[in-house]
């Protein structure tokens, strides 16, 4: 998925993207499911995420990108997803 990498940890995949995605980032390997649950380290709030053409897109918050520590990888941590 070009700039994503994949890893997991017990029952909880993460998408660890090289760069900001911007307003959305697009994810084909893992398939959500009702119950699949977003968040991004480093933000409280869970994300908005929808299934689209086989697709996880996941909203990204209202934030700067400058507000994290470090500038060149972002982790998104999902569960209920195959």
């Amino acid at each position: 998925e070009g700039n994503v990498r994949y890893t997991q940890k017990a029952d909880a995949i993460y998408a660890i993207s090289l760069s900001w995605p911007g307003k959305a980032l697009a994810l084909t390997a893992p398939q959500p499911s009702q119950s699949t649950i977003v968040s991004m380290l480093g933000v409280k709030d869970p994300l908005e995420w929808k299934n689209e053409a086989g697709k996880l897109i996941i909203e990204m918050p209202n934030v700067s990108p400058d507000q994290f520590s470090i500038k060149y990888a972002y982790a998104f941590k999902l569960t209920n997803v195959q």
